[in-house]
């Protein structure tokens, strides 16, 4: 499979909605960037076990081209328990908005910034779970993950200007956590679920938790 996008963003400077006299500072731009994205994965079976192996090629019109890998296993440990894994690294560009959109105000107090100079993330992911069917309408599952994330895009403040944030890559961080979720099928046209993840975030390098993802 195989995705081709192509962005032409303009931003208009911000102006009175009734006069459109633009306000004091705000500027505009015109920047388009292109991406391409090509994807392969197959499932293998092998009687109780899984396997799903996969392969993503992106190109980015600003960055070097990227192969992700990724690899997914299950395994029935009974006839209602499944056990489940997988590892592959996570790509993302940053985003137009995130390059090229001039300042603009978050509030009264903060000013939100751009940055050209932004990195793609580069993110390594693992997780492993497994899901327990009580009975055909209820079934329980519980999985942990951990990221492993290099330049991470966050927005921090920027040093010597009170009021201003930009985004910022993180050059070394992780994420990790666990998730569970309950499922009950009540009726055919009924179905409850409720489910619970916590996720913690930490910057490596300044050994400081990860806030304002």
């Amino acid at each position: 499979l195989a995705r081709l996008e192509f962005q032409v963003l303009r931003f208009d400077p911000v102006g009175d909605a009734d006069t459109k006299a633009p306000f004091p500072g705000s500027s505009q731009a015109n920047e388009a960037i292109t991406t391409v994205g090509f994807y392969l994965q197959d499932e293998i079976r092998l009687g109780k076990l899984g396997i799903i192996p996969g392969v993503r090629l992106d190109k980015h019109s600003l960055f070097d081209a990227v192969v992700s890998p990724k690899l997914g296993i299950s395994y029935q440990l009974t006839g209602d328990t499944d056990l489940r894994t997988s590892v592959g690294r996570a790509y993302r560009a940053p985003s137009v908005t995130e390059l090229f959109r001039p300042e603009w105000n978050l509030n009264p107090f903060i000013r939100l910034r751009p940055n050209p100079n932004l990195k793609p993330e580069y993110i390594w992911a693992v997780d492993a779970g497994l899901e327990h069917r009580f009975s055909p309408t209820l079934r329980v599952s519980l999985d942990g993950f951990y990221n492993s994330m290099q330049d991470f895009i966050i927005t921090q403040a920027v040093p010597g200007s009170p009021g201003i944030v930009q985004y910022q890559n993180l050059s070394d961080s992780w994420s990790g956590g666990a998730e569970t979720t309950i499922e009950w099928r009540a009726r055919d046209w009924l179905t409850l679920f409720a489910n619970y993840t916590f996720l913690q975030s930490n910057d490596k390098v300044n050994q400081v938790r990860i806030t304002n993802l």
